[in-house]
């Protein structure tokens, strides 16, 4: 399947894609919220920026944004600026993990990654 070059489809793929999931992960969190057991956001985030691009990047940070504001802001609160303060850090360390991850993939395997000599 070949995917659309487009910078916008892969903002937006990348966007929906790790939204929705990490709202799955939001599902096993530890009270109050940003803990969760498990993430499976991250691995499709990864999954995401190492076959899209850094495009995909500036799409996950912001559904990072979008999902832990949800998270902070669960009381319903009204909207100030200063609770966009810690999900706006957590996106940061969302796309710092990715960029991170990648880099040690191209550094320590080689690229692309053959499973050949995988045994069961």
């Amino acid at each position: 399947m070949i995917l659309p070059n487009n910078k916008v489809f892969v903002v937006l793929f990348a966007f929906f894609s790790y939204y929705f999931i990490a709202k799955v992960g939001l599902l096993f969190a530890i009270p109050p919220g940003f803990a969760s057991t498990i993430w499976p956001a991250a691995g499709i985030g990864l999954a995401t920026y190492l076959i899209m691009g850094r495009w995909a990047l500036f799409g996950i940070f912001i559904a990072s944004i979008f999902a832990n504001y949800q998270v902070s802001n669960s009381l319903g609160n009204p909207f100030f600026l200063e609770m966009l303060i810690l999900p706006t850090l957590l996106a940061f360390g969302t796309a710092l993990q990715l960029i991170v991850s990648k880099r040690l993939l191209i550094r320590f395997f080689e690229i692309p990654i053959k499973a050949v000599s995988l045994k069961v």
